[in-house]
């Protein structure tokens, strides 16, 4: 598994600042995830940090990956505690279009 790697030179307040102007992790140079367990591998590995609603996400993820991958957005958002956008954020920063095609992920 190749993972994603954090690009050289690249401090933790710029990648903040990317973040906020609305970029995912794909564009600081991250490899996108393409099954669950390369997502597993990026959440653990210590060098993505998320603000409060999408750590949530992240947290529900990595507990339920079955109630991500087979409910809609609307079940999943409130089974997490979150918005729905906050749900297509969390793709979004990996590179996702959208949700949808973020739950490919987890039925794999």
């Amino acid at each position: 598994m190749s993972g994603a790697r954090k690009p050289s030179g690249r401090s933790s307040a710029d990648e903040a600042a990317t973040r906020k102007r609305g970029r995912s992790l794909a564009a600081l140079g991250y490899i996108q995830p393409q099954t669950y367990e390369e997502l597993r591998a990026v959440l653990s590995s210590g060098t993505v940090h998320f603000p409060k609603r999408l750590r949530q996400v992240a947290i529900f993820l990595w507990q339920h990956p079955s109630e991500v991958a087979l409910g809609t957005i609307a079940q999943v958002a409130a089974q997490a505690g979150v918005q729905p956008s906050t749900l297509v954020r969390f793709a979004q920063i990996f590179g996702y279009s959208g949700f949808s095609d973020f739950q490919g992920l987890s039925k794999d």
